[in-house]
């Protein structure tokens, strides 16, 4: 039996775009990455350049039988990220490291209204990502790189410790390997979200000397 909840279902899903900018931000660190021989770099080693790449999310919310879907595009160009959701809206939201915008049907972009004063915080966030700044990340999160060996897949755990960004997401693990495969996003209400990309598209990036 389904229980009452005190939050409202569309209020969840609007809550939810906080974990989708962050996502975003996550993806830029370490995405697009020419092939190196056919072996994995560690994510250290990865930093962003230019891509363009399919995406598909699904959010499961606590005590709702199916989960949301949505699908659509992430560009990256140097500085600049597009995570442009095409079904069942047309939300383009960019993020650079002056702040962070959305278009919605293609008209021109406004400054998000991203809830709990995050949206400085993650443009933030993003700028020291592409830096790989670890010591200013570490601020925010618990990072652990997990153990593998030299070559394989990876995979990340952020575990939130900042206090602000700790209400509404509790832990993002992130797996990859010359790029990012998938990201699933844990929130403290139970509700959680599984972006994976398509790796057949997108092109160009470097690695770090």
């Amino acid at each position: 039996m389904q229980s009452d909840r005190a939050e409202p279902t569309h209020s969840r899903v609007r809550r939810c775009s906080a974990s989708a900018l962050l996502s975003s931000v996550i993806l830029a660190y370490s995405m697009a990455n020419p092939a190196l021989a056919d072996s994995c770099p560690s994510p250290d080693q990865i930093r962003v350049g230019s891509t363009d790449k399919a995406f598909t999310q699904e959010r499961y919310l606590n005590g709702v039988d199916q989960p949301l879907k949505s699908s659509g595009r992430i560009k990256i160009d140097n500085d600049e990220i597009h995570w442009h959701m095409l079904v069942p809206f047309d939300v383009d939201t960019i993020i650079t490291p002056s702040g962070i915008s959305q278009s919605v049907n293609g008209a021109p972009p406004e400054p998000a209204g991203v809830s709990g004063g995050l949206g400085p915080q993650l443009a933030k966030l993003f700028a020291d990502l592409v830096q790989g700044k670890w010591a200013e990340l570490n601020s925010t999160f618990k990072v652990t790189k997990n153990p593998t060996k030299a070559g394989s897949p990876w995979s990340v755990s952020l575990e939130t410790i900042d206090p602000t960004l700790k209400k509404g997401i509790n832990q993002i693990d992130v797996e990859g390997c010359t790029d990012i495969s998938g990201i699933k996003i844990q929130h403290p209400n139970g509700d959680h979200e599984q972006i994976t990309l398509d790796r057949s598209t997108g092109a160009g990036s470097a690695t770090s000397q």
